[in-house]
């Protein structure tokens, strides 16, 4: 699949076309933590608890 391809004109009865190809783009949320000991890191999903990997502190989330 061209993700990319050059724009093509026409003309046709004083109507100009233009065709352009279309790509696609993938997305992902992605969660910063920060424990009170200062460590951050990040996350994909949101969970309601968590453990810091510095300090192995049990955390509840807070938005």
């Amino acid at each position: 699949m061209r993700l990319s391809a050059p724009a093509q004109t026409e003309t046709d009865n004083g109507i100009e076309v233009h065709e352009e190809e279309w790509g696609r783009v993938s997305v992902q949320r992605c969660y910063q933590m920060r424990c009170d000991c200062g460590r951050s890191w990040f996350e994909l999903e949101l969970p309601q608890v968590v453990k810091c990997p510095a300090c192995r502190k049990l955390s509840l989330i807070s938005i």
